[in-house]
């Protein structure tokens, strides 16, 4: 895994507000849309320097005198990095910023206001903190829990890198159609469950969607869908099928547990078929999609039900307890082999997570399957004799409260 980048932050105070900027979209690091004003730290630089001169040259100023705060551990679209915040204290000229820098637009923010503007998680969260004059928990703690982070995602098989390697072949062979979205394997299907209801005129965000076909199919119902997908291959497949299918869809790479690039309050509901198992941390992912939704907003997903992946494919006898959350396979296709880890949350995990992020959970469904296509598409002869026994798919309805 590639080291973290170091990178130097000016914290700007008045009163209970603090600094904001919105970065170009050709800024580097992209950080997201909002941030504090920061640089990466050149090797040759030390972290004061480095931010004297991007006072200096981004913002118009001649720092005085900073005070070092606090190290803030940020992780953006795959990249790790290290921001040293400094507390400038004083300085000389009028803030302003260059014409065609780094930053589009700058805002003194409340911590309330903080809240609705697209940020990375961590950094928000830190900022709502000194906003408030709350305590920051140890830089030495944030480091050791970055490090294990690292450490433990570094010894994972990486999803990104193994889903751009099959992508071609999934697509050919085991992707769904656009004629009907089907929750799970062996049904429900949306035009009978109506789980999102009417979607005509509703802006809609799906976390985790291939290549495109269920945005597809709601884009067709009249929704304004927008796709993201953690693999690049993926998004190509569905960037394509959208003009192919000639409806207005839009699709980026991303990774369901950092939508900063999504202002908050902007979607009417949120949803993902069989693609949040793949997410390593679903308390931020949760956390992320309640703050993009709407109030009253809904956050439907379905994945596999996690007591039905306890046992072995083959012989049918339990390879991990209901409990062992954590899982790797191969997927396999003619002439390619790709390896991926999933983590199969308990139900009751699950149920709590979403509670915690500040949903209403309105039902849990765990439909008995059908013989559908998708059912002996994605099942072999073992799997569908289990299917008689116990559910494939678990389902989740949450709605943001309304206040």
């Amino acid at each position: 895994m590639a080291e973290p980048t170091v990178l130097s932050a000016a914290l700007f105070k008045k009163a209970d507000r603090v600094l904001v900027a919105r970065r170009a979209e050709s800024a580097r690091p992209a950080l997201g849309k909002w941030f504090i004003p920061v640089t990466v730290v050149p090797g040759e630089q030390t972290v004061e320097d480095a931010l004297r001169r991007h006072a200096r040259d981004e913002l118009g100023v001649d720092i005085a005198q900073e005070e070092f705060v606090d190290t803030v551990y940020v992780e953006y679209a795959g990249q790790q990095f290290v921001t040293n915040v400094f507390d400038v204290r004083s300085f000389e000229g009028a803030l302003r910023f260059r014409a065609g820098g780094c930053y589009e637009d700058a805002r003194f923010l409340s911590a309330e206001e903080l809240g609705k503007v697209s940020m990375t998680t961590t950094m928000r969260d830190w900022l709502v903190r000194e906003a408030r004059g709350e305590e920051h928990p140890p830089a030495v703690g944030a480091c050791a829990s970055f490090t294990a982070a690292t450490k433990a995602s570094a010894s994972r098989p990486d999803n990104r890198a193994a889903w751009n390697r099959i992508a071609r072949h999934y697509q050919e062979r085991s992707a769904p159609g656009t004629d009907r979205l089907e929750w799970g394997i062996g049904g429900p299907f949306e035009d009978e469950a109506r789980l999102l209801s009417d979607v005509a005129g509703k802006r809609l965000l799906e976390l985790g969607c291939g290549g495109g076909q269920n945005s597809v199919y709601l884009a067709r119902q009249g929704a304004r869908v927008t796709g993201i997908d953690l693999s690049d291959e993926q998004v190509k497949f569905a960037r394509l099928l959208a003009a192919r299918e000639r409806v207005e869809a839009e699709f980026y790479q991303a990774d369901a547990s950092d939508l900063s690039m999504f202002e908050s309050e902007t979607f009417d509901a949120v949803h993902s078929m069989y693609a949040l198992q793949y997410v390593d941390d679903l308390e931020v992912c949760f956390r992320e999609a309640f703050r993009v939704l709407k109030p009253g907003g809904l956050f439907v997903y379905s994945v596999d039900h996690p007591a039905f992946r306890c046992f072995d494919d083959h012989s049918q006898q339990f390879a991990r307890a209901y409990w062992d959350t954590y899982a790797e396979w191969d997927w396999e296709y003619p002439g390619v082999k790709a390896r991926v880890h999933a983590t199969y949350a308990t139900v009751g995990e699950q149920v709590g997570l979403l509670t915690a992020a500040g949903f209403s959970v309105e039902s849990v469904i765990e439909p008995r399957p059908q013989e559908t296509e998708g059912f002996k598409r994605w099942l072999g002869p073992a799997e569908q004799a289990r299917a008689r026994y116990l559910p494939t798919t678990v389902i989740f309805v949450a709605r943001r409260p309304d206040i």
